[in-house]
């Protein structure tokens, strides 16, 4: 099969997939009340939430571009900026399936390496998703009757980190330089706020 006829098959193919997100997403709207509702809108305060959605995408593509970079170094922002639009996208027709199609979707676009497979396999792409779920996490540190506390969204989980199963995925998850460097940033906030002595490799 020609390169040309193969590019043509995959436009006709993603241009139904994205006729058929538009009909999953418009098919139950009232398109006289949408009218209505159109030309009583504030178009200020609807162009502004659009500039500020675009921006919440970049930025939140930018945040796992730089997860996927030891990975695949040419990974792009415009790259995982569209693939978090068409993470939304799909959600809106599939709920959850999105994180499937945009990993999918960076897999796809990662580079060619020396053996002629892609930098980037769907299972690191997953773990880096993952870990790029931790940070929306809010985590602090801080002390408690002298005794140093872990919180996770306001909750103490200090004793969950000495189970046996956190203790296996810490060495997992420590490989990943994104998370290293979290950890040393908590670390050295903490340090700023009070005496403390902490050893490890960073």
């Amino acid at each position: 099969m020609g390169k040309i006829v193969k590019n043509i098959l995959q436009y006709v193919f993603w241009g139904a997939v994205a006729v058929a997100l538009v009909y999953f997403c418009l098919r139950s709207i009232d398109w006289k009340q949408f009218s209505e509702a159109l030309r009583l809108c504030r178009w200020e305060y609807v162009i502004l939430s659009m500039v500020l959605g675009t921006a919440v995408f970049w930025i939140r593509g930018d945040r796992w571009r730089m997860l996927l970079l030891p990975f695949d170094p040419a990974t792009s922002s415009l790259t995982t900026f569209n693939a978090y639009n068409i993470c939304m996208a799909v959600n809106l027709a599939l709920p959850r399936a999105g994180e499937v199609a945009k990993l999918g979707y960076v897999v796809k676009h990662s580079a060619i390496g020396p053996d002629g497979k892609r930098l980037l396999s769907f299972d690191k792409a997953l773990g880096t998703l993952l870990i790029e779920r931790v940070w929306d996490a809010f985590v602090t540190l801080d002390y408690v009757d002298g005794a140093q506390q872990v919180f996770l969204n306001g909750e103490n989980v200090t004793g969950e980190l000495r189970t046996e199963a956190v203790g296996n995925m810490a060495s997992a998850s420590s490989v990943y330089p994104a998370v290293r460097t979290k950890l040393v940033e908590l670390q050295r906030k903490l340090a700023e706020s009070r005496p403390v002595v902490m050893d490890g490799r960073d």
